[in-house]
């Protein structure tokens, strides 16, 4: 299987958690240019709320299945 079809299946199986990131971050990123913060920050927080958002759709959820959940090396690699 090429890795094209990998990275299709991958995403099909993901549905619409696969969505809701980048949906999350723009909503926040209009949100808060329209509130007046400045556009950097405004950038980095629709990032930071799309990042977690993400991680507890998809992320945590597959290391959970994979048996990873108690590992602390884990979450000290998503933090770096």
């Amino acid at each position: 299987m090429t890795q094209r079809a990998v990275l299709a299946e991958s995403m099909a199986g993901l549905g619409l958690r696969a969505v809701w990131g980048p949906i999350a971050d723009v909503i926040v990123f209009i949100a808060a240019t329209g509130q007046g913060m400045p556009l950097a920050k405004a950038h980095l927080a629709s990032f930071a709320v799309a990042s977690i958002l993400n991680y507890f759709l998809i992320v945590r959820s597959a290391t959970a299945a994979a048996g990873r959940r108690s590992d602390w090396r884990l979450y000290v690699h998503l933090l770096v």
